[in-house]
């Protein structure tokens, strides 16, 4: 509990002063000519404390100073030096080497296993509508045998990518970027700086975890789609479940292949960038928690469908 009194215009303050108490202290400094701290503070708001009392023209000015609410157009740029800072090589001991490695596979775990039923699910279901949808279609026109044709490249190079990212990015990045927002707000991250140790060590591990698990997870989801659209094309045009299967090997290729798993790459890339960006873009209040976490949903679903359109103009282009 946070506690503080005037006395000959020197604010003293008491009891434990974390930073979400730095609004209120921002707010009542001002007031005062000079601040003595005879309470608990956190490292934040012993700067703040520090900076008010020092005698140089350095001083914050605390009218304007928005230490809660930075300039919002600036996180793009946040984005491109955040991508410059986890493609720089960090020296790491044999500890720190290890620490690494348990952050790595613990962010890829929870990416994957806390999207694996969501996605089989979502995937099935979507499976199933777009096979549906396609046989209603093509069956007016009398062309129903092209059904798994359109369904198969349909899925491949446009819509489970998409999907997959933007489930992961829903159920998965939102929590990680709440995690590393947590732990900049706390100074945790601030903790490492002191100790001298790059904050890479807690970001690095999550935009690589991202990467590879999105190629993988982008596979999960093509098998559930294509084994549920199976299944409803062959209840609908009444052929064996095995026939259907040979039938929809024909359109299977690798070109498709190969141009859904890079849209999954990239998707990866931009959501572990994003989340990470998102993560350390507060410093202070509880509050702004949940901004890093709606800004990292925003840009993480836009920046999905923004590349989508990107790589798939290319390969237009290029015939493929």
């Amino acid at each position: 509990m946070h506690k503080y009194e005037y006395y000959n215009d020197i604010l003293i303050l008491k009891g434990v002063w974390t930073n979400s108490s730095i609004p209120l202290l921002l707010k009542i400094i001002q007031k005062s000519k000079k601040v003595e701290n005879l309470g608990n503070v956190s490292i934040n708001v012993q700067y703040i404390i520090d900076k008010y009392n020092s005698n140089d023209q350095s001083k914050i000015n605390y009218e304007k100073h928005q230490i809660i609410k930075p300039v919002e157009h600036s996180f793009m740029m946040k984005i491109i030096k955040m991508q410059i800072k986890l493609l720089k090589k960090i020296r790491l001991t044999v500890a720190q080497k290890e620490a690494f490695k348990d952050y790595f596979i613990t962010d890829f775990t929870e990416l994957g296993m806390n999207s694996v039923l969501l996605i089989s699910i979502m995937c099935s279901v979507l499976g199933i509508a777009i096979v549906l949808e396609s046989y209603a279609q093509l069956h007016y026109l009398g062309v129903e045998a092209f059904t798994m044709h359109f369904f198969i490249s349909f899925a491949l190079r446009e819509m489970m990518p998409i999907m997959t990212a933007i489930l992961i990015a829903s159920k998965c990045v939102t929590s990680i970027t709440a995690k590393i927002s947590a732990q900049k707000i706390n100074s945790e991250l601030k903790m490492l700086e002191l100790m001298n140790i790059s904050e890479n060590i807690v970001l690095k591990p999550k935009w690589l975890a991202c990467i590879l698990i999105m190629p993988l997870m982008n596979i999960y989801a093509l098998f559930f789609s294509i084994l549920f659209g199976t299944i409803a094309y062959s209840t609908l045009s009444n052929y064996n479940l095995i026939f259907a299967f040979n039938h929809i090997m024909e359109f299977i290729n690798m070109p498709n292949f190969i141009i859904s798993q890079a849209k999954s790459i990239i998707f990866g890339w931009w959501l572990g960038l994003t989340m990470c960006s998102a993560g350390i873009l507060y410093e202070f209040g509880t509050e702004n928690l949940g901004k890093s976490v709606v800004k990292a949903v925003i840009y993480s679903i836009s920046g999905i469908i923004i590349f989508d359109m990107i790589v798939m103009f290319i390969c237009t282009k290029m015939g493929v």
